[in-house]
């Protein structure tokens, strides 16, 4: 037996449809009632804040933040722009015009320039001394990302790599940050200070 009714039926489940239909029609005015942009734009100052105070040596482009505007969750829309950055951090080259000045005569040591040669995959036996050297010069700023760092988390980097001929002199040598190190390295995207950081001010 029909309680309801043919005509009952369809005019609900036409209603039903109905609603669905303006729900998937003005869904971003209805979800912006729901966030607040406010979230999302002091996410985007603390980002922009942190990164020219950290990282001053990479220019970002934050044009994803227009990219990004057809997200109506503020939350969502900041993990977007953080996976945007985050690619533009290991994609950032590094200055290969860096020039530094040999040590001066009265500064070498004994073996500095023998232990200066590439011996197959092995370190100088002084390399210690040599980072401790480029982190004086370099005033312990990471030179590719312009970011300060610990001796425990500074690396030493080949201006001119040794397949291309270049060898283990001060000059030919930079400081980086272990961001930085893992970037040139090992492209690897876990495990990054950076992307703590910018996690961080997500609400």
């Amino acid at each position: 037996m029909n309680f309801l009714g043919t005509d009952f039926i369809f005019s609900s489940i036409a209603w039903i449809v109905l609603i669905f239909l303006l729900l998937f029609i003005f869904r971003k005015k209805i979800f912006k009632k729901f966030y607040k942009n406010s979230d999302f734009n002091l996410f985007i100052k603390h980002t922009k804040d942190y990164l020219k105070e950290n990282h001053s040596k990479i220019k970002f482009d934050y044009k994803i933040t227009e990219g990004s505007s057809s997200e109506p969750n503020p939350t969502a829309r900041a993990y977007i722009v953080i996976d945007n950055l985050i690619e533009q951090f290991l994609n950032a080259t590094i200055d290969i015009n860096l020039s530094h000045q040999p040590l001066a005569q009265n500064q070498l040591w004994d073996g500095y320039t023998f232990n200066a040669k590439p011996n197959g995959t092995k370190l100088p036996p002084d390399w210690a001394k040599r980072k401790n050297i480029v982190l004086q010069r370099d005033k312990n700023i990471c030179q590719r990302c312009g970011t300060h760092t610990k001796v425990e988390n500074a690396h030493l980097f080949l201006i001119k790599s040794i397949k291309n001929g270049g060898q283990f002199y001060v000059e030919n040598l930079i400081i980086l940050c272990n961001d930085c190190h893992k970037a040139t390295t090992y492209k690897n995207l876990k495990y990054l200070n950076i992307k703590d950081e910018l996690n961080s001010f997500v609400k």
